[in-house]
């Protein structure tokens, strides 16, 4: 059963965080949102030490997972599948743990999800 819709975690640890779904409790990550520094180049996404993505955060191509304030909009892959019919989530089960890695020592991450009841 759903607890609370929309719920966001912001990183500014160094090198990225951690999202942890404690005993009782499950999370469906919707999105994931970055304002890179000038040292990030890839942010990557595991759930329990495996790789379940790897996204481009500066270059010639832009950021992947751009759009997170009013200030700075920019593209949002998560955001374009989503919106195109093509469900894009990361789902953490209960004890499971979402870690969030990048080059940089600044700057933001935030990641925006849904918390559920275990067994969900």
């Amino acid at each position: 059963m759903l607890r609370q819709t929309d719920c966001m975690k912001h990183l500014t640890a160094l090198g990225g965080g951690s999202l942890e779904a404690n005993s009782g409790e499950c999370f469906l990550v919707k999105g994931i949102f970055v304002v890179p520094s000038l040292g990030d180049t890839y942010l990557t996404v595991k759930i329990n030490n495996f790789t379940v993505a790897y996204f481009r955060l500066v270059g010639k191509g832009g950021n992947h997972l751009g759009g997170v304030s009013h200030y700075r909009p920019g593209f949002n892959l998560m955001d374009y599948l989503v919106k195109r019919g093509l469900p894009f989530s990361l789902p953490i089960a209960e004890g499971q743990k979402l870690t969030v890695s990048r080059g940089a020592d600044a700057g933001n991450v935030v990641i925006l999800y849904d918390s559920y009841d275990a067994g969900d």
